[in-house]
């Protein structure tokens, strides 16, 4: 809304929602309507690809008219160096047939994705750690504060030292997140996926509390 009462384009980066939240990603699971998204990861399931949506009036200044006078006047150069890679994007446009075809599969993502978090904020409230669960749909993460995070700005006094050593002490119990990275469950994982993911962390809690970590 206030971006349309001030005539500024919203842009929105939907590389890990996208397809991920929902079949239409972060704009809609939230209600919200991009004029310019981003989107990669989940569509490419491992492979190179990215894409760029927008409305009409914003994706109709891409590109060229074949014409160069032109196109520095009314045009957006854009260049990729994998664009159209066949692979990539065949791979993508099967991504799109399946989740359309099976649009069950958000609801078993997403019900992973909160029977993680009320596992970690159900031990982080019994034993009392200074951690915050964040997270939505199938993402998870848990950082060292006690308040509520809605920006950047709330990491502020975060204890780093006990955050990075998570992660490796977490490999160690069999959970492998990528550093300072939500968690991200799959139509893969079960849910005693789901408990080890939730043990671990009480482990490496409890290890980070008796260093005098957290």
């Amino acid at each position: 809304r206030v971006c349309t009462e001030c005539g500024v384009l919203l842009l929105i980066d939907e590389i890990i929602t996208g397809f991920r939240l929902a079949a239409g990603g972060a704009q809609e699971y939230f209600g919200v309507t991009a004029d310019l998204a981003t989107y990669s990861k989940a569509v490419g399931a491992g492979l190179p690809l990215g894409i760029i949506a927008g409305t009409h009036d914003v994706m109709r200044v891409l590109g060229s008219t074949g014409n160069p006078v032109r196109d520095r006047l009314e045009k957006v150069y854009y260049g990729g160096t994998f664009n159209g890679n066949v692979q990539a994007m065949a791979v993508g446009v099967a991504v799109l047939h399946y989740l359309r075809a099976h649009p069950d599969v958000y609801g078993q993502l997403n019900a992973l994705g909160h029977a993680v978090r009320q596992g970690l904020r159900q031990v982080v409230e019994k034993e009392g750690y200074p951690v915050t669960v964040l997270g939505d749909g199938s993402l998870f993460m848990s950082r060292m504060v006690t308040h509520p995070v809605r920006s950047h700005r709330d990491f502020a006094g975060e204890r780093t030292s006990a955050y990075l050593q998570m992660f490796p002490r977490l490999l160690r119990h069999g959970v492998f997140l990528p550093n300072a990275h939500f968690g991200l469950v799959s139509t893969a994982h079960t849910d005693d996926d789901v408990a080890r993911i939730v043990e671990a962390h009480a482990r490496v809690f409890e290890e980070l509390r008796e260093l005098r970590l957290l």
